[in-house]
């Protein structure tokens, strides 16, 4: 059964926090501190990977751009985005959006619901 989720997050420790909340709810974690590392392994790893989980704020590379290119190139890996912005991004429906800070249970039901929401538009 695949359960690896893709975590791309630039502030390390909130990468570790969350790759950890993540491990104990018995996923495999592939952890990214910016986009182009997370490209690298959405391209390494797609066939495992189940979510990808993006913080939208990032240098370089913004989740949201990665987001877009990572639903062009691997339309069936659902995204969940983050962000410690108070409005959800343009175009974000509530499945697709966790605003920071969170607790571990919002965090676990965002992941459940956005690999719903896909088995559902795949089930269409």
């Amino acid at each position: 059964m695949k359960n690896t989720i893709l975590l791309v997050e630039d502030n390390q420790d909130l990468l570790e926090l969350i790759g950890e909340m993540l491990q104990f709810a018995n996923f495999k974690v592939l952890l990214a501190p910016n986009g182009k590392e997370a490209m690298q392994l959405l391209e390494k790893h797609s066939a495992e990977i189940i979510l990808l989980i993006t913080d939208l704020v990032m240098p370089k590379m913004s989740g949201h751009e990665l987001a877009l290119w990572a639903s062009k190139h691997y339309p069936e890996i659902p995204c969940l985005k983050i962000s410690g912005s108070y409005d959800a991004p343009h175009g974000a429906g509530p499945e697709e959006f966790l605003e920071k800070p969170f607790t571990e249970k919002q965090l676990l039901v965002g992941v459940r619901v956005a690999l719903q929401s896909t088995v559902f538009r795949i089930a269409l």
